[in-house]
């Protein structure tokens, strides 16, 4: 720890590390200074699991003597007032926009942990994602013939069985098997399957409205945008810093597999003997 008492010991020749410049009594006090300031119990951050994220944003919080609770208390009451007027379609887009904004934000905070930077291929990430809406509802009927609630249902099962096998895909792309250009062309894929998969989504649920173009388009892209939202909001600045790049998957399975089961029950109501 006596830094400058060694150079100078040793006689190794320097300009500014020596005993005029740095003060080892001080030095000394601030190491035990930061040292005991660490909490032991505090987990281990990691690149899946960015726990210092959280409280770093914490201690910026502590300035303001802000309390976190409030506008989440807030945010999750609305969530749960504005759920309580969706019907069975509404409450699948809202699932499914919820899903596949926090996939995609998954997605990029794995590349930037695999790579190291995110911003070069940003724009090709959105224009993936943006075509694959395209073909999600251009293919659609090609996998689903029929817009029925069973079809709606799938579909969202589909995205559910995506977020369960995402965090195996992601371990395995960083595991270092692939060259660099195959594990950016699998984000790409990824990034391509999660639009295709709302893509069809949209479709399906479009079809089962009968409300004219206008109020239809309008009413579900409200509700998938209002999904959107939320997921973006909770992954970044809750569910990842305290959950994990990894489990957050599991949570989006949950939400989606909930959308799925409310179909499926739906279709059964209609047509119990073709359930």
């Amino acid at each position: 720890m006596h830094i400058a008492a060694l150079m100078s010991r040793k006689g190794v020749p320097t300009s500014y590390v020596n005993q005029y410049y740095i003060e080892d009594t001080a030095l000394i006090g601030r190491s035990r200074q930061v040292l005991s300031a660490i909490d032991r119990q505090a987990g281990i951050n990691r690149d899946f699991s960015p726990i210092s994220y959280y409280y770093q944003m914490r201690f910026w919080l502590s300035y303001f003597e802000s309390r976190p609770w409030l506008p989440l208390s807030l945010l999750v009451i609305g969530t749960v007032v504005i759920f309580t007027r969706f019907d069975v379609v509404d409450a699948g887009m809202f699932a499914g926009g919820f899903a596949s904004s926090s996939l995609e934000l998954l997605l990029i905070f794995a590349f930037q942990i695999t790579f190291g930077f995110i911003y070069q291929v940003l724009g090709i990430i959105i224009t993936i994602f943006m075509a694959g809406l395209t073909a999600g509802s251009k293919w659609r009927a090609l996998i689903f013939q029929n817009a029925t609630f069973r079809e709606f249902s799938y579909a969202q099962f589909l995205m559910t069985l995506f977020s369960l096998l995402l965090p195996g895909i992601l371990l395995l792309v960083k595991s270092g098997v692939f060259s660099p250009r195959v594990v950016e062309s699998i984000f790409f894929v990824l990034t391509f399957i999660i639009s295709v998969l709302i893509g069809m989504q949209f479709s399906i649920g479009a079809s089962l409205r009968n409300l004219g173009a206008a109020a239809t388009a309008s009413g579900l892209y409200s509700v998938d945008l209002i999904g959107s939202a939320l997921g973006a909001l909770l992954v970044t600045t809750i569910l990842i810093p305290m959950c994990g790049v990894l489990n957050v998957s599991f949570i989006v399975a949950s939400v989606t597999l909930c959308g799925s089961g409310a179909a499926f029950l739906k279709q059964r109501s209609v047509h119990p003997a073709k359930a």
